[in-house]
């Protein structure tokens, strides 16, 4: 009698550590942005670092990229049901800060500098690095939450 309790126990221990991998599965798979997410959020950014250089233009510019921010935020959580940052701690966050550093230097470069060829430069580059690197590190990061421990 032992032993098929024994192997009950193991039977439930087997049923509890799949339902939690289904549970880390259906967090990562919510989690997942909307296709162009990163694109359009690139752009907010990108703006937001032009317009620390557009004197004239400069609050309109400015407005905009914040709308195109918080409506990327919106768009995301009505996707998803969720607001998820990502954790760019995690082994795979190399991507988060590939897009993250140089979307920063070209803020305060562009702001100390007040150059729009300068900021046009960097926001270039954010754009680029967002929308082709922003899917990638999703697709890491969803990954990093199945395989969480």
């Amino acid at each position: 009698m032992e032993s098929q309790d024994a192997f009950d126990d193991d039977a439930a221990a087997r049923e509890a550590l799949a339902s939690i991998e289904d549970v880390r599965a259906g967090i990562a798979d919510r989690a997942a942005a909307p296709t162009g997410f990163y694109a359009y959020l690139g752009v907010g950014a990108a703006l937001l670092t032009v317009s620390m250089a557009a004197r004239g233009w400069q609050p309109v510019i400015f407005a905009v990229a914040l709308a195109i921010v918080l409506s990327s935020v919106f768009w995301y959580r009505r996707s998803t049901g969720t607001w998820d940052f990502g954790n760019p701690f995690v082994r795979e966050a190399w991507r988060y800060w590939l897009m993250i550093v140089p979307f920063a230097v070209g803020l305060i470069v562009a702001a100390i500098t007040q150059s729009l060829v300068v900021a046009t430069v960097f926001a270039v580059v954010t754009v680029l690095l967002w929308t082709v690197v922003g899917p990638q590190w999703d697709r890491d990061y969803r990954r990093a939450l199945r395989e969480a421990s």
